[in-house]
């Protein structure tokens, strides 16, 4: 095995692995009792749609954008309303809808009955399924190099065995 394609072989293991690291130690996750606290990454998902508005008197009124799942940084939640200090996805369910819910905006979200409420949490069982699969890679890499290693080539030399 030649040196590049190892140093390749190493560069696209450790990618993956970054990407592995970033996506596995934080999920969704239903929020603990008590309320929701501002600044955390949240989502909402609905099968039905959900109100989002610039204004929450707009929001009240039904009036807004129409979409399935808002996500974005929380400022405030009171019942079923919900402030977003700033927008990061919107599924809008109508193409007149994806200029009203603009990514990066403070939104109001009014959630239907149905919603579903994730927040962004470290995930320990995620974390732990990583490590371990990263531990097992890096074992099973080291077992394939030593196992290229060429002992015959140092017998003739006369500072080996």
């Amino acid at each position: 095995m030649s040196a590049t394609r190892l140093r390749r072989d190493c560069t696209a293991a450790l990618a993956l692995t970054s990407l592995a690291w970033g996506q596995a130690c934080t999920s969704y996750q239903h929020p603990g009792p008590g309320p929701l606290a501002p600044g955390s990454e949240a989502r909402v998902l609905s099968a039905t749609t959900i109100t989002v508005a610039a204004d929450p008197a707009d929001a009240a009124a039904g009036a807004g954008c129409r979409a399935t799942f808002v996500q974005g940084r929380l400022g405030a939640a009171a019942g079923d309303t919900l402030t977003f200090q700033r927008l990061t996805r919107v599924g809008a369910t109508d193409r007149r809808d994806r200029e009203c819910a603009a990514r990066g905006q403070p939104a109001v979200v009014v959630r239907p009955d149905d919603a579903q409420l994730g927040v962004l949490r470290f995930s320990p069982g995620r974390t732990t399924a990583l490590v371990l699969g990263v531990a097992a890679v890096a074992v099973g890499l080291l077992a394939y190099a030593a196992s290229q290693i060429d002992y015959a080539s140092n017998a003739g030399s006369g500072g080996g065995w």
